[in-house]
């Protein structure tokens, strides 16, 4: 078997370090935390969506060389700094972000009908089709 590297090193040093008692103590919150998931629960979580960007070539570089320097991938580099900028553009009496308790749901028409109520300036012309014609289905 070859020597381990890198993360797996540090790990197998550090359960060296633990006593029998400790390793089993962390194994069974794991395993406690693993299983009081329901299924409802974790049935309601979206999966990530996939996304094409383009990029400037220069860009696309320098964000992998951030993302190395941050040690992420370059997808959580650039989900990260999405996120850092939600926090920073305003909407409302907030940010993007603090506002996304009013906004988000897992439901795709829920999400447009609640972005028409509490921001419909920020409503598409195509959006605002969609729930008319939502409306006039409904009558």
């Amino acid at each position: 078997m070859t020597e381990p590297t890198g993360r797996a090193k540090g790990g197998l040093a550090r359960a060296a370090k633990l006593t029998p008692e400790r390793r089993k103590e962390i194994a069974s919150q794991a395993v406690a935390t693993r299983w009081s998931k329901t299924r409802v629960q974790t049935a309601k979580i979206p999966k990530p969506e996939i996304y094409g960007i383009r990029f400037d070539p220069m860009i696309k570089y320098l964000a992998e060389i951030a993302a190395r320097k941050e040690h992420r991938t370059l997808a959580n580099f650039i989900q990260f700094t999405l996120v850092q900028a939600l926090e920073q553009v305003k909407l409302g009496h907030g940010t993007v972000m603090s506002e996304s308790y009013k906004l988000w749901d897992i439901d795709e028409h829920d999400r447009l009908k609640k972005l028409a109520k509490y921001y419909p300036e920020l409503v598409t012309f195509e959006e605002r089709e969609l729930l008319q014609d939502n409306i006039e289905g409904v009558e």
